[in-house]
């Protein structure tokens, strides 16, 4: 038994000779370096998975690891990666409201802004309404949130929706039903401002005064 567990321990056989990583990009020349050093040439089965998984998790823009050992010397990682939903001053948030740092390139973001920020619950509910919003045609257009104290802003190119802060899910349904009724009419570009924040009803502004509900 001695024997086999020295075997097993010290035979170049079990020495990790195979890593593969399915995205690295993110990650500097250095951190890859010091990540297949602590990996390659270790023994398979004294490799500590739970260390390398929680120095990956360091990184605020990985949301998970996984690892597989492949026996007799292979070495499987699969990181996930935050997806940004907007931009929050100098961190990115995902849809669960996490702030995390992550180079982006080409990639548009709406911003979101306000003074209550620091409530963890009201900005999670803006990211999963924007998270919605990415899917339509109307993305494209919406360039800030706001948190105020009572309610919720969105800035469009030219023009803002007002939100209530009870059920701002089923004010962003009917959001999209006047958007794409306004649209259908030809009057999306003479929209001023909807204000959503009545029970039942939405009232919407076009520019130069015309107003219905």
């Amino acid at each position: 038994m001695i024997f086999l567990n020295l075997y097993l321990i010290f035979s170049p056989l079990f020495f990790v000779k195979h890593l593969k990583i399915n995205d690295l990009s993110d990650l500097s020349k250095e951190e890859i370096l010091k990540l297949s050093s602590s990996i390659y040439g270790k023994n398979i089965f004294t490799l500590r998975i739970s260390k390398i998984k929680r120095e990956l998790l360091n990184h605020s823009f990985i949301e998970s690891v996984f690892i597989k050992k492949i026996y007799p010397d292979k070495i499987e990682i699969q990181i996930k990666k935050r997806e940004p939903v907007a931009r929050v001053g100098i961190f990115l948030v995902d849809e669960k409201g996490v702030l995390f740092k992550k180079k982006v390139k080409n990639m548009y973001l709406p911003k979101i802004t306000g003074s209550s920020l620091k409530e963890k619950d009201r900005l999670r509910r803006i990211v999963k309404i924007l998270k919605i919003l990415s899917y339509t045609n109307f993305s494209k257009f919406l360039s800030c949130a706001e948190i105020k104290k009572k309610n919720l802003i969105l800035y469009f190119k030219n023009f803002k929706v007002y939100l209530a802060e009870e059920n701002p899910f089923s004010e962003i349904e009917k959001l999209l039903i006047i958007l794409n009724h306004l649209n259908s009419l030809g009057k999306y570009n003479q929209i001023d401002l909807i204000d959503l924040r009545f029970k039942n009803l939405g009232v919407v502004r076009l520019k130069g005064g015309e107003t219905f509900g």
